[in-house]
């Protein structure tokens, strides 16, 4: 189901993050390196086309593309976040409009809101702060969140509400938080299961469905009431970093196994009971560690981003 098509070994150092930008075929990668560079899909094939300039003083830790395709984020070891726009029509010329100041540690990751006008990003200063992105202008903090009492790694907004917000954190818990409009955002519910860092979780393409992956090896898929409804342990044998949706029916994991797995999810009256594994990539970075999982739809591709400083791109084809 999974074919390599490319690798692309284009970093100097570990490539923390990949994310593909939904409205154009342009995939941004980042790294240890600083750097932040560009593919796009050009004549049936993945080709490096940009390098970003460089603008973080650190590790670039973490990417997020607009779903309108119109903002890049970068989220960076350095404390900042720079917001990225293109300059013209040409897929390859983005420059960095602002940087965005006020977390206290590094940055771990960021996310755009399903309108592309709200922008999440989380700390190590245990923080999600939220900002306002509106083209022309300045972005503008409008809440600073402090409900977690560790790391936050992972932030990303429900796929179709704007109201919705998950954060998955060292502590050990994801939070659900929501809007509201006439005071603020509020944690609305708490996911107490795993027994280690909760490294990311990620909505399902029709926001149904929450899964979440940890330091405990475990794959959790949750209700909206923040009840388990699969738990999946010893999913990998070291902890596991990153999950991606190929589509309502199944996930791909990466972590610091090497492996990259494919998962097939089981439903029972619209909820998922139990996770299948239909493929296994042993070492498909050499051993290292798989940081950062990505998924593009319309050209059915998946990139991984691994410590090896390599970027791997498979076709995806379901049965």
């Amino acid at each position: 189901m999974l074919s390599e098509i490319k690798r692309f070994k284009s970093h100097q150092d570990k490539v923390w993050s990949v994310a593909f930008n939904p409205a154009t075929n342009l995939l941004a990668s980042s790294s240890g390196d600083h750097q932040v560079h560009l593919y796009a899909y050009l004549n049936e094939s993945w080709t490096q086309v940009a390098s970003l300039p460089q603008e973080h003083k650190r590790t670039v830790r973490a990417l997020a593309w607009s779903p309108n395709g119109s903002y890049l984020a970068t989220a960076s070891f350095d404390a900042s976040v720079g917001i990225w726009e293109k300059e013209d029509h040409v897929h390859d010329n983005w420059s960095c409009t602002s940087v965005l100041e006020g977390h206290e540690s590094e940055c771990k990751s960021v996310a755009f809101n399903n309108s592309s006008t709200l922008l999440a990003s989380s700390s190590r200063d245990k923080s999600v702060w939220i900002w306002e992105v509106t083209s022309g202008n300045e972005p503008e903090c409008v809440s600073v969140l402090m409900e977690h009492t560790q790391d936050v790694k992972h932030v990303t907004f429900h796929p179709h509400s704007d109201e919705l917000l998950a954060s998955a954190s060292y502590d050990d818990t994801i939070n659900i938080y929501k809007d509201d409009p006439s005071d603020d955002w509020y944690v609305s519910s708490r996911f107490k299961k795993h027994s280690s860092t909760v490294w990311a979780c990620e909505w399902s393409p029709s926001g149904h469905h929450l899964v979440s992956v940890s330091d405990d090896l475990s794959i959790i898929a949750w209700n909206d009431a923040g009840v388990p409804t699969a738990i999946l342990n010893n999913a990998h044998k070291r902890s596991i970093y990153t999950i991606v949706w190929l589509d309502e029916n199944y996930i791909a994991t990466g972590g610091a196994d090497g492996t990259l797995s494919l998962w097939k999810l089981g439903y029972s009256d619209g909820v998922i009971t139990k996770l299948v594994l239909v493929e296994s990539i042993d070492k498909a970075h050499g051993g290292a560690d798989i940081n950062s999982l990505a998924y593009t739809p319309k050209t059915k591709t998946l990139a991984s981003a691994g410590d090896d400083g390599s970027v791997n791109l498979y076709d995806y084809k379901s049965e």
